[in-house]
C-alpha cells in the first residue's frame, strides 16, 4: 500500500511551490482524459478532465493557483472542491513517485 505524503495548500504551495516531474513519466491524453505511467515504477495515473489543468500547470511549473483558476472559470464548482481536488491529486502523484516538490530558496 502507497503512503500519502500529507500535502496541506497554503497560500505559498499555491503561487510559489515547483514540482519536478519524474524523469521517467510519459504522459498520453486522449479527449478529456489523460494517463501517467511512470516506466521505472511501473505505476500510472489516470487523470480526469480539470486534473490535466493541475498537471499542465505542474509540467509548465506554473503556480498550481493558475490550474485553481482556470478549473473554476471553466467549470461550475466551488472553490473549496477544487482545492480539495488539488491536494488529493498532489498527495496521489507524490506517492506514486510521479513529481516531488523543488525546495524553495
Amino acid at each position: 500500500m502507497l503512503k500519502h505524503p500529507q500535502i496541506t495548500l497554503t497560500d505559498s504551495l499555491l503561487n510559489q511551490q515547483k514540482y519536478q516531474i519524474a524523469d521517467d513519466v510519459l504522459y498520453r491524453q486522449v479527449d478529456t482524459e489523460a494517463i501517467l505511467l511512470s516506466i521505472s515504477g511501473g505505476a500510472y495515473y489516470s487523470l480526469n478532465e480539470t486534473s490535466i489543468y493541475i498537471w499542465d500547470a505542474l509540467k509548465n511549473q506554473q503556480p498550481l493557483a493558475s490550474a485553481v483558476d482556470r478549473i473554476l472559470d471553466e467549470y461550475d464548482v466551488e472553490r473549496t472542491q477544487v482545492l480539495t481536488d488539488l491536494q488529493q491529486v498532489l498527495q496521489d502523484l507524490s506517492a506514486y513517485g510521479l513529481i516531488s516538490p523543488v525546495n524553495l530558496e
